[in-house]
C-alpha cells in the first residue's frame, strides 16, 4: 500500500496510512537527507539504532529512560 502524505505546515511532509491514518513518517525541507519513522510502525524495529529523543519537554513524568541519548526539545 502506497502511504498518503500531508504537507502539515510549511517545508514539512507527514505520511500515514491511507486506511487507519497510523503515522509513518515525517519529513522535513531543513534536513532534506533525513525522513523520520515512528518506530512503532515498522515490523521489526530491531535493526535501527536510535540517535535522539526529541520533543522530550513534553515526555510524561513516568518516563524513565537509561540511555545517555541528547533529549532534545
Amino acid at each position: 500500500m502506497i502511504p498518503s502524505s500531508h504537507a502539515s505546515s510549511p517545508g514539512v511532509v507527514r505520511k500515514f496510512c491511507p486506511r487507519c491514518g497510523s503515522p509513518l513518517s515525517y519529513e522535513t525541507e531543513e534536513r532534506p537527507d533525513d525522513v523520520d519513522l515512528y518506530a512503532a510502525s515498522l515490523d521489526d524495529h530491531s535493526t535501527f539504532v536510535p540517535m535522539k529523543h526529541v520533543f522530550w519537554a513534553e515526555h510524561v513524568a513516568w518516563v524513565t529512560l537509561g540511555d545517555d541519548l541528547p533529549k532534545l526539545g
